[in-house]
């Protein structure tokens, strides 16, 4: 039912025996980092949701404002374009 315990055949060493210039493309102090990450990947969702949210409504409006004979092209055309 489970995975047998071994060291996978791809792992020659563990990460701090490396050579000491492979050492500089490891992230060791990422384990340290990741609630700056998680906070910092919030703001950018809000930011995107609210950036998202205000060019929604703007598209709203000028879809209003068309002529009921062309009514939603300019919408058609903004969905075209931002999918």
């Amino acid at each position: 039912m489970f995975a047998a315990a071994e060291k996978p055949s791809f792992m020659r060493y563990a990460i701090g025996n490396g050579v000491q210039v492979e050492l500089q493309y490891f992230n060791l102090a990422a384990p340290d980092n990741g609630t700056l990450f998680i906070l910092l990947c919030i703001f950018i969702a809000f930011g995107y949701v609210l950036a998202a949210s205000a060019s929604d409504a703007m598209v709203v409006e000028y879809a209003q404002r068309e002529p009921v004979a062309i009514r939603g092209r300019i919408q058609t055309a903004i969905y075209t374009v931002r999918t």
